[in-house]
């Protein structure tokens, strides 16, 4: 729960404080490294819950996967209709979400 409120956090504050380069650079800093150090934690508790059988890790490797898709799709929608600062609140509420 910490690492989706800190990644709704830097998301916001990226979309927010996009034209000033400092700001907007600690964002993407925090973007990247809450976002890159949650996978394997996800990982690790699905695989703790699940006791490591590999359908539990099929399904949440394919989940993953269908978020990288369904972001990906939905960030270029939100571009074309409404500009490139969309995407990082796009992705603030689907961490809120």
């Amino acid at each position: 729960m910490a690492g989706l409120a800190l990644n709704l956090v830097f998301l916001a504050a990226f979309a927010v404080l996009a034209d000033l380069p400092a700001p907007a650079l600690v964002a993407m800093l925090g973007i990247g490294l809450v976002g890159v150090t949650m996978n394997p934690a996800m990982v690790t508790r699905v695989q703790r819950a699940g006791n490591a059988r590999p359908l539990v890790n099929t399904v949440h490797s394919s989940f993953i996967t269908l978020g990288v898709i369904l972001g990906s799709s939905l960030g270029g929608l939100v571009i074309d209709t409404s500009g490139l600062r969309t995407p990082p609140w796009l992705g603030a509420g689907l961490a809120a979400l």
